[in-house]
């Protein structure tokens, strides 16, 4: 669909975010007049030079009603009480980036899953560049979806679960890093999150391509049988992506942090992803050589600092057990961990973090903060009362975690496995708290 569809008619914009002013200028000039509601209140600043006729009616959702279509942002709830209402009065509801997936479909990638999402994304542009593939990575990161021009050849977008419950349209090649337990208040349930992720590719994909894990899950739910196209498994050990590591010889070249489970195969994920698109043999056959010069996303598994033996990661973007669980694998086997963990608890279940821990209790230990933190160790501090700390904030968690491995060195991660909204903004403003505690320790040791 084009916003030339459009013209002439009274567009509402619901939520004024990221994607609300994107849709935004992507009606202006061809909407007869917009609505914006915003139930986060306060005054919207417009653009000075709209040419559309603009009312912003604060938190009023029934100025929506009069609307022949309205823009939802990903932020609002399917389940919202005021979406049953604009359905029964007849208004088109539709999100910014399910709308341009109606005619853009062919060209994208896209991208979704609880965890790795935003890397393998970031994988596939950069493997597609590296092959002479033209591509814009979009969607959840990068640019909102809107507000790509017309032309390019590959899209990559990543999906949140929110944009994907919108899709009425699949992206030809769909990608799913896994699925886990996440946004349960949006969604509703585990297993209604999981479908809402699946329109990925049971709206009309082409390609799905994940590992084995991830298609069991979404087999037993029955969402797989909604699905046409193709199937490409992989996982760490199998699957097609094999070729292009030349043997274990190319794995052992891999940056380290590209050799952990978790980070071996969303590669493999997106080495397949991204031939699917540029077609076989225009993918480099020698994929270590061809990722030596990605770089990672800020915030996940990023290394801000290194003094006497003890390396300090930021992994903020960790809002999961299971990604918990993923940067410890990815930390050097041979020496102790230290897991700085807790943040906004959402209510849901940290069984696997607290198994996974109680299996490594000779390497591990975790400092315990808020809000959740002590709630989802408590299993792991039951049986092994020495190996979890506790502490009231970084002030406190960074010397501690510093003095359990003064002597034999090792790693400390900042992986907090739930968001951080409780003290902070976003998760930026975690990581920035965490760098400063850090140097501000350093700095006294210099003294």
């Amino acid at each position: 669909m084009r916003s030339a569809d459009l013209a002439g008619r009274h567009v509402g914009i619901w939520g004024f975010g990221r994607e609300g002013k994107a849709a935004l200028a992507y009606v202006d000039g061809h909407a007869r007049e917009v609505t914006i509601v915003d139930e986060g209140g306060g005054g919207l600043a417009l653009p000075s030079d709209i040419v559309s006729t603009v009312h912003v009616a604060g938190s009023e959702l029934a100025a929506l009603e009069s609307c022949d279509t309205v823009f939802v942002s990903p932020g609002v709830p399917m389940r919202h009480e005021y979406i049953g209402r604009l359905a029964e009065a007849s208004v088109r509801l539709v999100s910014g980036s399910g709308w341009w997936m109606v005619g853009n479909w062919a060209r994208t990638i896209g991208v979704t899953g609880t965890k790795g999402k935003s890397s393998t994304a970031k994988l596939i542009h950069h493997l597609l560049d590296r092959s002479g593939v033209d591509s814009v990575l979009a969607g959840n990161i990068g640019t909102a979806l809107l507000e790509l021009p017309d032309g390019t050849d590959a899209v990559v977008a990543e999906l949140s679960s929110y944009q994907c419950a919108w899709l009425t349209r699949s992206p030809r090649i769909a990608v799913v890093t896994n699925l886990f337990e996440e946004h349960l208040p949006w969604h509703g349930s585990r297993e209604q999150y999981w479908r809402d992720k699946a329109k990925v590719f049971t709206r009309g994909a082409e390609h799905l391509v994940c590992d084995h894990a991830t298609f069991d899950k979404v087999r037993g739910l029955g969402v797989a049988d909604e699905f046409t196209g193709e199937v490409h498994l992989v996982d760490e050990h199998t699957g097609p992506a094999d070729g292009f590591f030349g043997g274990a010889t190319g794995v052992e070249r891999l940056p380290p942090a590209m050799r952990a489970p978790h980070s071996l195969r969303n590669l493999k994920v997106a080495a397949v992803a991204a031939e699917l698109y540029a077609g076989p043999g225009r993918l480099s056959p020698d994929l270590a050589e061809a990722v030596e010069s990605f770089e990672g996303l800020p915030h996940r598994l990023e290394t801000i600092a290194e003094h006497d033996g003890i390396t300090w990661i930021d992994d903020c973007l960790s809002t999961a057990p299971e990604s918990v669980i993923a940067a410890v694998e990815s930390a050097d086997p041979a020496k102790p961990v230290v897991v700085i963990a807790g943040g906004q608890s959402r209510g849901i279940s940290y069984r696997p973090l607290n198994d996974y821990l109680r299996a490594r209790s000779d390497r591990v230990y975790v400092v315990a903060m808020p809000e959740n933190g002590r709630e989802a160790t408590q299993e792991f501090a039951a049986d092994f009362p020495e190996r979890r700390l506790t502490a009231d904030g970084l002030e406190q968690a960074v010397p501690l975690a510093a003095g359990l491995l003064a002597r034999s060195g090792g790693t400390v991660l900042l992986s907090p496995g739930a968001p951080s909204f409780d003290r902070y903004r976003n998760y930026e403003e975690k990581a920035e708290h965490y760098r400063e505690v850090v140097r501000k320790w350093m700095a006294e040791l210099r003294r």
